[in-house]
């Protein structure tokens, strides 16, 4: 029997390795022209979508199969016409399309993250607001190894990203909570019968998977044989298929399928009776199944890494170098962007020239940045990463250990402090170019952009009580009513961090909520624009029912349009974070005892704030934060605060950032109108000039410097 295969890479050379002691002969479609699989039979060299060349294939064997899913569902389908071909082309045209893959997870019952379909911008704002975040949005097609994606944390994560993905059709998916990940490798023959191997744990390593580890008896084996199985008889497949899952409390969440064999099954090859490659070709050959039984404990490790290519020196800049390795990984790294989001790259020539200058300039601003003296310490960078562990809700070491394991810390370190560098160095450079008159202003204000500015602007807060695809009629009946009683509650006056921090007490049912900020009516989600718009200042919206669950919403204020009133608080404090040296006991134990020498042993305020606070913004002040208006804090910061007498110290208090003491020295109300709306104004005349200052500057500082090519 001759095989054709699609693809002539790693998994088609592990085909044919398993094949021929079968006695089954092999030819490869692949346009490569050292394709690894092409020493164990026929090499076809032709595109995927080459119709005489697949035409001869079919004319030359038995049967095709396909070694990934990135082959054209068209492909599968010409194929069809002449040969039989396994998986079959409408299970190639659904693996391959997260939107069709989700859909009918969905359709039959197996659970799966919230999900929604994403053709534009606006689809992503909307699905946001359904949704919530945390989000992860992917390209429908294409995306594998963790790219073609991007993890949505807040509002700002939101803006652009449909552009940034490549404005191509994707998919936006809930974020799940997840204990682990497994992966079912089940197969199933041209009769219908099916056999699954044991779920394995998988490991990954910047998206790709470096460990996975074959189980005994895992608790969750029946349940996912059962919703593959599903999947199975729905496609009625034939041959191997890899169903990937997210552990969560307990059960399973569907996150994709691979219509083909898999690398979290490479352990079967020598830990099973029958590996997933024998298995694949005795299904689609039509041959009795093996055993998928273990033979031991077994693991597959994958060894992530390439062979460094001899290095040398590109160009000459001032006094440093850029290397070919750089323009390389550079290269690689937008092919791959470019590949993912389906977009055009200019010839290969003016590509090469243009990241060449870019890496360039980068050297030049570092090397400036150096003769300036501008430089970040290791407690900078810490904090800045403790701030990136927060956005992914981790403590510092977690979020440390995290980066570690993926072995890209070092590497992430380093990319922090070259942007902080440069960030400060173009800061200084550009913002001395930078002058706008009071006549600019005037002028701008009266122009139809700033009169947009000059509209209103609501600061709402938001909880929301989730439903998830599973909930019974009842179920979702009680988050109804629940949501309802904080409604009440909210309208009889009590305080949104009350409201939310008794919900959370009582444990009834999860809430979540989103800090939107001050925004525009046009900025704030479509499902809430409305609803916002005719509240008084404190009155409530909801529950406002969604995909994702049910709204409550409460306009706190709105500013703009004309007189603005402001309630204003001169507050300052001592902020104490989580960090490596000093956990989050350590932190509690040590913000109580600086409290204790404040209001026990009458030591000074501001003297112990320059000493400790962690808020580099206000440590040089002793932790005066000046006059802050309502909704200038954080939610639980903010409502401490409220409670507080002018000169009244607070206890110690949590919120997101870290373990605060507080202190109101004097409230005002302040009208802000004119002040405001000037500021907004002034903001956007002079974003508008650093943009086209900065690239001047860029160009006066290259045609300075020195650059050499080496050939």
């Amino acid at each position: 029997m001759k095989i054709g295969v699609i693809g002539g890479g790693q998994l088609g050379r592990m085909l044919a390795l398993a094949g021929t002691p079968l006695g089954m002969n092999f030819a490869f479609l692949d346009p490569a022209p050292d394709a690894c699989a092409a020493a164990l039979g026929e090499h076809l060299r032709a595109d995927y979508g080459d119709q005489d060349h697949l035409r001869q294939l079919a004319d030359e064997v038995d049967l095709v199969t396909f070694e990934f899913e990135s082959v054209p569902a068209e492909t599968v389908a010409f194929l069809s016409q002449f040969v039989p071909v396994y998986p079959s082309a409408e299970a190639l045209r659904i693996a391959r399309d997260r939107w069709f893959e989700k859909s009918m997870f969905k359709d039959l019952g197996i659970p799966t993250p919230a999900f929604a379909d994403i053709q534009s911008q606006a689809d992503l704002d909307a699905a946001v607001a359904s949704i919530g975040l945390p989000a992860v949005l992917k390209t429908r097609t294409l995306g594998y190894d963790g790219k073609g994606q991007k993890v949505l944390r807040t509002p700002e994560d939101v803006v652009g990203t449909f552009a940034e993905l490549g404005s191509v059709p994707c998919l936006l998916e809930g974020f799940v909570p997840f204990t682990g990940e497994v992966s079912l490798i089940a197969v199933r023959g041209r009769d219908g019968e099916t056999r699954f191997y044991p779920l394995v744990h998988n490991t990954h390593d910047s998206g790709i998977l470096r460990l996975s580890i074959a189980s005994t008896d895992h608790p969750l084996q029946a349940l996912a044989e059962d919703y593959a199985g599903r999947v199975l008889k729905q496609l009625d497949y034939v041959g191997v298929l890899a169903f990937e899952f997210f552990e969560v409390d307990g059960g399973l969440k569907a996150n994709e399928i691979a219509p083909r064999v898999h690398n979290s099954g490479h352990w079967t090859t020598e830990g099973s009776e029958c590996s997933q490659f024998e298995n694949h070709l005795r299904a689609v050959a039509g041959l009795p199944l093996g055993s998928t039984a273990k033979v031991g404990e077994s693991a597959m490790l994958n060894f992530i890494g390439e062979v460094p290519a001899v290095d040398k020196v590109i160009a000459i800049v001032d006094s440093d170098v850029v290397l070919q390795s750089e323009l390389l990984d550079r290269l690689n790294e937008v092919r791959a962007n470019a590949a993912q989001s389906d977009r055009p790259l200019p010839p290969e020539n003016q590509l090469r020239e243009e990241i060449l200058e870019s890496l360039i300039i980068e050297n030049i601003q570092l090397q400036f940045a150096e003769r300036n003296s501008i430089r970040f310490d290791d407690d900078t960078i810490n904090r800045v990463l403790t701030s990136m562990a927060a956005d992914n809700g981790m403590q510092f070491q977690d979020y440390v250990t995290a980066l570690e394991s993926q072995g890209v810390y070092l590497r992430t370190r380093e990319q922090v402090r070259k942007q902080l560098t440069m960030q400060e160095l173009q800061r200084g450079a550009v913002n001395s170019r930078i002058h706008i008159t009071e006549q600019e202003i005037d002028n701008f204000l009266n122009s139809e952009m700033g009169q947009t500015i000059m509209s209103l602007d609501y600061l709402i807060d938001h909880i929301l009580v989730p439903v998830e695809p599973t909930d019974s009629q009842e179920i979702r009946a009680a988050k109804l009513a629940f949501a309802s009683d904080m409604v009440a509650k909210l309208e009889e006056g009590v305080s949104v961090a009350q409201t939310r921090s008794e919900a959370l007490q009582a444990r009834t049912f999860p809430i979540d909520g989103t800090n939107f900020a001050w925004r525009k009516l046009d900025q704030l989600p479509s499902l809430f624009a409305s609803a916002v718009e005719p509240l008084a200042i404190k009155e409530v919206a909801g529950p406002i029912e969604a995909g994702n669950g049910y709204h409550i919403i409460q306009l706190r204020d709105k500013r703009g349009g004309g007189e603005q009133l402001v309630n204003q608080t001169n507050v300052r404090h001592i902020l104490l974070t989580p960090n490596e040296i000093r956990d989050e006991e350590q932190t509690e134990d040590l913000i109580h005892e600086l409290h204790r020498r404040i209001t026990e042993d009458g030591e000074d305020f501001a003297s112990i704030a320059r000493q400790n606070s962690d808020d580099a913004g206000s440590v040089v002040a002793g932790g005066d934060l000046d006059w802050v208006s309502e909704g200038g804090m954080p939610v639980e910061m903010e409502a401490v605060i409220d409670r507080l007498e002018i000169g009244e110290l607070s206890e110690p208090f949590r919120s997101q950032s870290g373990w605060h003491i507080a202190e109101v020295l004097d409230r005002r109300q302040t009208d802000l109108s004119r002040q405001y709306t000037r500021s907004q104004a002034y903001n956007t005349l002079r974003n508008r000039k650093f943009d086209l200052e900065l690239q001047n500057w860029l160009i006066e500082i290259r045609e300075e410097a020195f650059v050499e090519f080496i050939d």
